[in-house]
C-alpha cells in the first residue's frame, strides 16, 4: 500500500493537527466554563455498540449531558437502515436510555462526539466527523484491530480526534509508528467488550423440544469485493450451511448472524438481489432449528457452543466465551499474511475450514462429540495475553475517568 506523499505528511503536521489542537483547548474552556459537558454517543448499528456503560457512568455524573443518537451509514438501504434503527431503539427502550435522531444531533452540537467507526465514507457530510472538528472527537474501535496499515490508524479523523481509546500495548506503539500525530492522542484503556461478557446474561436462542448444541454462523459482507483484504467465503459456505442445517435438524441449531452490512450488499450482488434475499432469510427464519440473530451479539455468543465465521473482529471477541471456533477460508496463508501478531494468534486458537468436509469434521468431533479439544489451549493463551491486561477497573470507568482527568483535573 502507497505510503502518503510528503506535501500530505507536512500538511497534517503544521496546519491539520496543530489547528486540532487548539479547538481542543477552546472547547475545554467552554465546557470548564459552563461546569457541564455536552456527550453524543453516535450509534448506527447494534452489532457495534459497546457504549452502555460508558452511557451509565456519564448518567450518573452532574458533569456529564449524555445522549444516545441514531446516525445512520451512508451506504445502506431504507431496509437496513429501518432493521438497524428498529434493532438500537428495542435495545436501548429495555435499558431506560432514549435514542434521539440525526436531527437532534446536529441542533445538540455537542462539546464530545464519540463515532463508532471512523472512516470518511460512513455519514453523510453534515452528519460527519470532519463537520464537527470543534468537538472533542472521540473513537474507540469496535472490534480488536488485527491490520496495521495506514489506512487502519492514518485516517483524518485519528490524527485530529482528542482521544483514541485503543486496546493495547501492541496498538499504541501502531498508531505512534503510522499516523501523523505518532499517536499522541492514545489512551490505552482495553477491550470494550470485555465487561459485556461478565455476570448474567439473557438467553436469546429459539426454545426447542430438547437441548441441541448451539452453533453461529456469522459470515462477513465482502464476499464480492476484489480487495485483499475481503473474506470471501459467503457464496461457497452457503449452499453447504443450508445443507447441514436440514442433515443435523434432530442434533445442532444454528444461528445466522450476518455482518450488519451482509444483506445491503447480498440486495445489490449480481445473482443475488431482492427476490433471492428473501427465500434465503425465509429459510433461516422458518427451519425449526434456525434463526436469525441481527442484534447484540454477546448474549447470542455466551449462550452458544460453537462458532463458524470468517470475520475478524469475531476472531477475538468469540475467545472470551472459552468456547471452540472455525475461521473459514480457502486462502489462509494471505488471510494471515495481512494480520498483525494479535490477529494471526487469535486465527491460531480457530480450528480453520476451507471445505465441507472440514466443517463437518469441526461440527462431528468438536461440536458433538466434544471429547478432545486440541485448540483449548490456545484459546486460553490469547485470553491471557491479549484480552486479560491486568489493568485497574473495566473498559468503561477507564475511559470516564480519563475525560474527567482531562477537563477537570480529577478522576
Amino acid at each position: 500500500m502507497a505510503r502518503p506523499n510528503l506535501y500530505q505528511k507536512l500538511r497534517y503536521k503544521l496546519f491539520i493537527i496543530p489547528g486540532a489542537r487548539r479547538k481542543h483547548r477552546k472547547t475545554i474552556e467552554n465546557i470548564r466554563r459552563k461546569s457541564y459537558a455536552e456527550v453524543a454517543l453516535v450509534a448506527s448499528s447494534l452489532s457495534m455498540w459497546r457504549l452502555d456503560g460508558i452511557y451509565r457512568l456519564m448518567a450518573e455524573d452532574g458533569r456529564f449531558r449524555v445522549k444516545v443518537y441514531f446516525l445512520p451509514f451512508r451506504e445502506w438501504d431504507e431496509e437496513s437502515t429501518a432493521r438497524e434503527e428498529a434493532g438500537l431503539r428495542k435495545h436501548f427502550s429495555e435499558n431506560g436510555i432514549t435514542m434521539y435522531g440525526s436531527g437532534d444531533f446536529l441542533r445538540d452540537k455537542p462539546d464530545i462526539i464519540f463515532y463508532p467507526q471512523c472512516y470518511r465514507s460512513c455519514y453523510s457530510r453534515d452528519l460527519s466527523a470532519r463537520a464537527h472538528e470543534d468537538s472533542l472527537l472521540c473513537y474507540s474501535p469496535y472490534g480488536i484491530m488485527f491490520i496495521d496499515e495506514i489506512w487502519q490508524y492514518n485516517s483524518r479523523y485519528q490524527n485530529v480526534a482528542w482521544k483514541l481509546f485503543l486496546q493495547n500495548e501492541h496498538h499504541r506503539l501502531a498508531a505512534g509508528k503510522l499516523c501523523y500525530n505518532r499517536g499522541s492522542n492514545v489512551v490505552i484503556a482495553g477491550e470494550a467488550d470485555a465487561e459485556r461478557f461478565e455476570g448474567e446474561f439473557k438467553d436469546v436462542w429459539k426454545a426447542q423440544e430438547r437441548p441441541m448444541k448451539r452453533v453461529i454462523w456469522a459470515p462477513h459482507h465482502s464476499f464480492g469485493s476484489s480487495n485483499r483484504l475481503a473474506r470471501n467465503s459467503f457464496l461457497w459456505v452457503e449452499p453447504i450451511m443450508r445443507r447441514l442445517v436440514v442433515e443435523y435438524a434432530d442434533r445442532i441449531q444454528f444461528c445466522l448472524k450476518p455482518h450488519p452490512r451482509l444483506f445491503s450488499e447480498l440486495h445489490h450482488y449480481e445473482g443475488w438481489g431482492e427476490e433471492k434475499l428473501q427465500e434465503f432469510c425465509r429459510f433461516w427464519e422458518t427451519q425449526p432449528n434456525c434463526q436469525i440473530e441481527i442484534g447484540n451479539f454477546v448474549d447470542l455468543f455466551r449462550g452458544s457452543d460453537a462458532l463458524i465465521h470468517d470475520c475478524n473482529s469475531f476472531s477475538a471477541e468469540y475467545m472470551y466465551t472459552g468456547k471452540p471456533a472455525m475461521f473459514l477460508s480457502r486462502n489462509l496463508e494471505r488471510v494471515l499474511s495481512d494480520l498483525n501478531e494479535v490477529g494471526r494468534q487469535a486465527i491460531n486458537a480457530h480450528y480453520t475450514g476451507k471445505d465441507e468436509a472440514d466443517i463437518r469434521k469441526f461440527l462431528e468431533d468438536i461440536v458433538l462429540d466434544g471429547k478432545e479439544d486440541p485448540k483449548a489451549e490456545a484459546r486460553k493463551d490469547f485470553r491471557r495475553d491479549y484480552l486479560s491486561m491486568g489493568m485497574n477497573g473495566n473498559f468503561s470507568s477507564r475511559v470516564v475517568n480519563d475525560i474527567r482527568k482531562s477537563i477537570w483535573g480529577e478522576d
